[in-house]
């Protein structure tokens, strides 16, 4: 599937089943799940103008950079130029706060890969530096959470809404495969 048309379908998809509350009960809980949350329903009539279909269908296609993806986001959530400064404000400082994390990462696993290469491993080390990685993803993981709860906070009412059905439709991607192939979408 293309990758404008992926992203089509995880709209519709997403716009489809906002009037579902939940997944029926017997069928989530014999998958053991939960029910799946209501999303606010976003009829494609209140899409906005700048989010024209090749415009995302190009944005999509194309390995330009994140600058691409940003465009599309904004177009979507309809930010404003003060929002979309905030936004990448907030990028900068997450991809700052992260990527020293990320090679310190790099660095135990490589660590790691030199205990297992060394053919006399030390258990003790080894698991030090496991211990080590799991609390450096931690800390990768609250600086997405504060990164995520600062971005909520920069939109409005609306825009959380648009923002609300895209990730359900992201929850929702891994169900499309199976439409697909029944060529039900």
């Amino acid at each position: 599937m293309k990758p404008g048309r992926v992203l089509i379908s995880l709209l519709v998809a997403a716009v489809v089943f906002a009037g579902v509350a939940t997944l029926p009960a017997a069928a989530a809980e014999k998958r053991g799940q939960g029910s799946v949350p209501q999303v606010p329903e976003i009829p494609t009539s209140d899409l906005p103008p700048s989010l024209e279909i090749p415009f995302v269908a190009q944005a999509l296609a194309t390995e330009e950079g994140p600058e691409y993806a940003l465009r599309v986001v904004a177009a979507f959530l309809e930010l404003t130029d003060e929002q979309v400064a905030s936004l990448t404000t907030l990028l900068e400082q997450r991809n700052e706060a992260i990527a020293p994390l990320s090679e310190e990462i790099r660095e135990r696993q490589q660590q790691i890969a030199e205990q297992f290469d060394s053919g006399a491993p030390d258990p003790a080390t080894i698991g030090q530096l496991v211990i080590e990685v799991h609390q450096f993803r931690q800390l990768i993981h609250q600086a997405q959470q504060s990164f995520l709860e600062s971005f909520t906070s920069l939109l409005n009412e609306e825009q959380q809404r648009r923002y609300q059905a895209i990730r359900m439709a992201e929850r929702l991607q891994r169900f499309l495969p199976a439409f697909a192939r029944l060529r039900l979408i």
